[in-house]
């Protein structure tokens, strides 16, 4: 009979309160003993944790650590240890021997900040002259080689773009300036990375053609989807690692904390 350990160092979220904390830590507890051949030592940072009597029948066990790691981030590390079925000893933020892991808080931000700035240059390059008369051009030329299934996809679009070309352009042009100014300032995180994956397959499915990877002399398959997929890490990243102090979601979320339903995932 094999026994798995695992020790995990939870860190508390500063606006829940002790009690709350000390409750949701059982919860996991309760749920790591529906698997047999499994225990967990759970150690709770919270000046309020007394190691009383019922605490000590949970498995709970206080210890001070200031690292800050959500409760769901927690319960997503317990899940996947189980999964994996080895024993290991797991520590988050600060106490964490991974490096990404211990400077999870400010990558996430720096890729964020980033990616916006592209995004704000991409944006400002869609108002130079002469790109609304070679947009339809543009348009058109995507459906080059492409099979014959896709034809119509393109001339639906390049219909439309030569009759509309500026205001395609320009509406381009001021939501990605948008998108940009909103990852920067880290501002509605949660419809901003939604938003720039459908908006960078958008982009990647009419103007680049999907990349046109159909043809002989094909290079690549288009930026779009790359972009779609740097959005969907943020997702991830944000999802695991909880809020992100530095942005302005975060400094929003301390006087209305409802805005997290339009900031954070999970």
């Amino acid at each position: 009979m094999s026994e798995l350990r695992i020790e995990v160092v939870l860190g508390v979220v500063p606006s829940l309160p002790p009690h709350l904390g000390l409750m949701m830590t059982r919860s996991i507890v309760r749920d790591a003993r529906d698997h047999p051949f499994t225990t967990y030592k759970i150690c709770l940072p919270s000046p309020s944790c007394n190691a009383s009597p019922e605490s000590r029948s949970e498995g709970l066990t206080c210890h001070i650590v200031n690292n800050g790691l959500p409760i769901r981030q927690a319960k997503i590390t317990i899940e996947s240890l189980l999964m994996s079925e080895r024993g290991d000893r797991l520590l988050a933020g600060k106490e964490s021997q991974k490096w990404v892991v211990r400077n999870v808080t400010w990558l996430k931000s720096f890729i964020r900040i980033f990616l916006g700035v592209v995004w704000l240059i991409d944006g400002y390059l869609k108002f130079s002259p002469g790109l609304v008369d070679s947009f339809p051009d543009l348009v058109r030329r995507a459906g080059d080689g492409q099979p014959t299934w896709l034809q119509p996809w393109f001339n639906f679009w390049s219909t439309v773009t030569a009759s509309n070309a500026p205001l395609f352009v320009y509406t381009t042009g001021v939501l990605e300036v948008a998108l940009g100014v909103a990852l920067v300032l880290g501002f509605m995180r949660k419809i901003a990375y939604v938003g720039g994956i459908i908006f960078s397959l958008f982009i990647w499915a009419i103007p680049e053609g999907f990349g046109g990877p159909y043809g002989p002399g094909s290079t690549d398959i288009g930026t779009g989807v790359i972009y779609s997929f740097v959005f969907l890490s943020l997702v991830i990243m944000n999802t695991i690692s909880g809020p992100s102090k530095y942005s302005l979601d975060s400094l929003i979320e301390r006087k209305y904390p409802l805005w997290k339903l339009l900031a954070e995932f999970g």
